[in-house]
């Protein structure tokens, strides 16, 4: 996903976005091949949550896993699946 930083000097294809792994971490980082590049910085943890909240329900409505099966006709159907991001459970 395109994603650009919060102070508009990097637009950058994310494949990995997380929250800095610092104890109430209010960025929001990319990384890939061992780089990371900063997002954003938030008022607070909370809100870095409700931001890469946002970033998931994005992917999920814009991404879209199809496949093609055959039909009793002899041609083929085109199903589509959304819902490709899973969250892990709490428990």
């Amino acid at each position: 996903m395109w994603i650009r930083s919060q102070d508009k000097t990097l637009l950058k294809n994310c494949n990995e976005i997380h929250i800095n792994s610092m104890e109430d971490s209010k960025e929001l980082w990319c990384s890939e091949n061992g780089l990371s590049y900063q997002l954003g910085t938030y008022s607070s943890s909370k809100r870095a949550l409700e931001i890469l909240d946002d970033i998931q329900n994005q992917i999920t409505s814009i991404c879209k896993v199809s496949s093609r099966e055959p039909d009793s006709n002899g041609g083929w159907l085109k199903t589509e699946y959304s819902d490709v991001c899973f969250e892990m459970p709490e428990k």
